[in-house]
């Protein structure tokens, strides 16, 4: 018989977010990581163990599992006095009487979140009060990429096996709870610098794991398979936050922008390509059309002319918005310079197509519309920036 593995790829974890001044005090974590009782998990179903860990099983140094077996990374163990003793100096440093956070959670966790929020109140005492608040997983996963909560009990999901993207992805300058520090961005210098040497890899992804749980950024609950649903919406939330990264988002706006130029360049060269009799016939086309709707009745020399232009226009349009996301200001004489020569090749193109001619009133009718395209582009760019400066004022 085939023996299936799950894939033990998610640690189920609870969350502080760091961006709420509360939790920004590294006491208050330790704290209540010092107080969290993870000794009974009988709320969760039979047979579960405490992660040995923040990275999952699931994740490797080069071919071999990170975590080796019987090793544990150096979680904060449950410390009632401990934990008194963080608390009142967290209370001290915030300058405040008490302390008040709210804890999102499934309903399928809530009796396991209720036994350590009253563990919680019975270690820390009345100046600790707290909230649940029981959400669906849709609603858990916006919350918690929004930002908008304060703990919460979340999956954190390695999406690759090396362990190193684990570490550097989950906890990069733009994690899901605010977590920023000099220290650890300097070991995920580290960690890059150590990817050929496993050995040293190691080392490195080790003390990344223990700094991390050693300043209660996170506390580790259990090791847990990918259940298909957890893999939507994990897929879902690396998408959306690849999307939101203000480095990403520029990086699809490039890519859309020159595609934009380069659909253009290709249907100017596909137009350009057709035989003499076909150009002309689209001609008569478009004028028995405005002649047919309109009434207006217009020369064939006229609509091909015009259509020169137009075509031209399009295409200073989308160089002046490529340009201006490429140099994030506006480029109106290198986008028109880029359209009239590629005027100058599409007429040299023409030169070789049966029945077409490579004419330089044609170069001159085309660079007006680019000219015409890049004028309206500096005329709206100039309304907005003179907007936009009466708004400051």
């Amino acid at each position: 018989d085939l023996a299936v593995q799950p894939l033990e790829n998610t640690t189920q974890s609870l969350i502080f977010n760091q961006r709420n001044t509360s939790l920004a005090n590294e006491n208050l974590r330790k704290a209540l990581c010092y107080a969290a009782d993870l000794s009974d998990f009988s709320a969760l179903g039979e047979n579960i163990e405490r992660a040995t860990g923040l990275v999952p099983p699931y994740c490797k140094i080069g071919a071999d599992a990170y975590r080796q077996e019987g090793q544990s990374a150096k979680l904060l163990p449950y410390n009632a006095e401990l934990a008194k003793s963080c608390f009142e100096e967290a209370l001290l440093e915030l300058g405040a009487s008490s302390v008040e956070l709210e804890i999102l959670c499934t309903d399928e966790d809530s009796d396991f979140i209720r036994k350590i929020v009253q563990n919680w109140q019975k270690v820390l005492g009345v100046k600790f009060v707290t909230t649940l608040k029981i959400v669906s997983q849709t609603e858990l996963e916006a919350e918690v990429a929004d930002g908008n909560f304060t703990v919460a009990l979340y999956p954190l999901t390695a999406t690759s096996v090396m362990t190193a993207d684990f570490l550097e992805t989950a906890f990069s300058s733009d994690n899901l709870f605010g977590f920023t520090d000099v220290n650890y961005t300097s070991m995920l210098s580290g960690l890059r610098t150590s990817a050929s040497d496993f050995g040293k890899l190691r080392t490195v992804c080790n003390a990344a794991e223990d700094y991390l749980l050693q300043h209660a950024v996170i506390l580790p609950i259990l090791s847990l398979p990918m259940t298909p649903r957890e893999f939507i919406f994990t897929l879902r939330r690396i998408m959306c936050t690849s999307l939101t990264q203000p480095r990403n988002k520029r990086r699809i706006l490039l890519f859309v922008s020159w595609a934009l130029v380069v659909l253009c360049m290709a249907i100017i060269f596909f137009l350009s390509q057709e035989p003499a009799t076909e150009s002309q016939s689209r001609s008569d086309g478009v004028i028995a059309a405005l002649l047919s709707r309109f009434g207006i009745e217009l020369s064939s020399h006229f609509v091909r002319k015009a259509a020169h232009a137009l075509e031209y226009c399009g295409l200073s349009l989308l160089l002046y918005g490529a340009y201006f996301v490429s140099f994030r200001a506006p480029q109106p004489m290198l986008s028109f310079l880029s359209a009239a020569l590629y005027a100058v090749s599409d007429e040299a193109h023409q030169y070789f197509v049966p029945g077409r001619a490579c004419q330089l009133r044609d170069v001159f009718v085309d660079s007006l519309g680019a000219a015409a395209g890049v004028l309206f582009c500096t005329a709206i760019f100039l309304i907005f920036h003179r907007f936009s400066k009466k708004r400051e004022v």
